[in-house]
């Protein structure tokens, strides 16, 4: 879905989009500027706003800061952001976003030649293995807050009308939510095997 707006004065374009996978957001950042649009800021990690600029003139690359299996690493991001600006990069503002400190995603004019950015697949695994922990726990509380829901709804000797359609909605809301991580969770599971692959075919 596309927006017109306004940034700092210049004309925007607004763009909705949600993916699992980071890489899809750098392609798809990458195909909108091969179209004659730069992105300037990313929002909720999935609203993306973009100014008009020359076709194909900025390259996107993404990096991953992550310490553990949980947590952003902030040194190693602010590390990252250095060196991609030394390198005449500019980071993309992420806000309102749970992984905003997770990953930096960096433009850079493409007149300086190509850009290759040694990417760390094992911070990348770290990442998508937080976001499947977090899908897999959110399913599980949703699923457990949906049966009990549902056996309110079946048991309660002395309900009003009112009172049994909220239980049932509730349920419903829960089982629907619920299967949405569990999908979302399945995804990150995919794309964990994937990079693991990738790490095999390098380390050959």
């Amino acid at each position: 879905m596309a927006r017109r707006d306004k940034h700092n004065g210049t004309p925007t374009r607004v763009l909705w989009q949600f993916s699992f996978d980071t890489d899809q957001d750098v392609a798809f950042i990458n195909q909108l500027s091969s179209e004659g649009w730069k992105v300037v800021e990313i929002s909720y990690g999935m609203r993306f706003v973009f100014v008009p600029c020359e076709p194909g003139e900025y390259i996107c690359q993404a990096l991953f800061a992550v310490r553990g299996a949980v947590f952003p690493d902030k040194a190693k991001y602010q590390e990252l952001t250095e060196l991609l600006v030394e390198s005449g990069a500019e980071v993309v503002p992420q806000t309102k976003s749970l992984g905003s400190r997770a990953s930096v995603i960096a433009l850079r004019e493409a007149s300086l030649g190509p850009w290759e950015v040694n990417t760390d697949i094992d911070s990348k695994l770290r990442e998508y293995q937080q976001r499947r922990n977090f899908s897999l726990v959110s399913a599980l509380v949703l699923l457990l807050e949906a049966v009990i829901c549902l056996v309110n709804a079946l048991t309660t000797t002395e309900p009003g009308p009112a009172t049994v359609v909220w239980l049932y909605g509730l349920a419903a809301v829960g089982f629907l939510i619920a299967g949405a991580c569990a999908y979302s969770a399945f995804t990150y599971i995919r794309i964990i095997q994937r990079l693991r692959v990738e790490r095999e075919v390098r380390e050959v």
